[in-house]
């Protein structure tokens, strides 16, 4: 994607947030959901597309769109009250839109050599052996696009919380003595014979929270993941029915970047 077309999905998934907080009434946001929905935002801007704009880097508006999501980012973990939201989130739009006019300006469209935002399946050699298998993640991955560009953005954040799920049990598998998880704070364990739970078993959740602390993947990539785990959950109706919150194609393209970032970081550790 060039530098036009990374700084107009910013645009948009900005746009769209001010719409998703724009709906509910309530003089603050204090539900999870939409404070995770926020930290989504905020993560895709830091991990995914300001990582393809170091020509960039120097630009004072870029330096200002920065303040303004690392502002978002304090603001998600407050009680912050729905209007500031507002207005800070307006604010960083009219500035990302000034961004995008600076862009074309100075000519800086070129493409980006970067595969953060490419829709080809990674190459899963370091992490599974098996051929079959191997083909498997990879017909998961390319369904996940397929979904993305059919705009049914349910079925594909659905499918990238079930793909990353088979890709931590991959590099679970990999461990020969497999006692490092089980002896892990994180590892889950019955709740009445604390006994731990078959790995075959385990949530995405404790997938995530135990390869964190064997090192598998850094704390970003851990918050990153627990904002696809969470919005993942929306597979049940009724969560969508209490929330009032339903997942259009800008939260899934958002989250394919997290899952991006996330799947890189267990195959770039396989053998750690």
């Amino acid at each position: 994607m060039d530098t036009l077309g990374i700084i107009d999905q910013a645009i948009h998934e900005i746009a769209h947030l001010i719409k998703s907080v724009s709906t509910n009434r309530s003089v603050q946001i204090r539900t999870h959901d939409e404070q995770e929905l926020i930290k989504a935002n905020v993560f895709s801007w830091i991990k995914g597309h300001r990582t393809c704009l170091q020509s960039l880097s120097n630009n004072e508006i870029l330096i200002s769109v920065d303040e303004k999501f690392s502002q978002l980012l304090e603001f998600s973990d407050k009680h912050t009250s729905r209007s500031r939201y507002k207005i800070l989130l307006k604010s960083t739009k009219a500035e990302l839109i000034k961004l995008r006019s600076e862009a074309i300006k100075i000519g800086n469209i070129a493409s980006n050599k970067t595969d953060n935002f490419s829709n080809s399946a990674p190459d899963f050699s370091p992490l599974v052996y098996d051929k079959k298998m191997k083909t498997i993640l990879t017909n998961r991955w390319n369904e996940i696009t397929k979904c993305l560009e059919c705009d049914a953005p349910l079925a594909a954040t659905i499918m990238m919380g079930g793909l990353l799920e088979a890709l931590f049990l991959a590099r679970a598998n990999r461990l020969e003595d497999k006692s490092p998880l089980y002896k892990a704070k994180a590892a889950p364990v019955e709740k009445n014979t604390r006994k731990n739970i078959p790995l075959d078993k385990w949530m995405l959740n404790s997938f995530i929270e135990v390869a964190a602390e064997l090192g598998w993947i850094r704390k970003p990539a851990k918050d990153l993941g627990t904002i696809l785990r969470d919005y993942r959950n929306y597979i049940h109706p009724e969560r969508e029915l209490r929330t009032g919150f339903t997942l259009e194609k800008e939260d899934a393209l958002m989250f394919w970047q997290i899952f991006n970032q996330v799947s890189k970081q267990i195959i770039i550790n396989a053998n750690k």
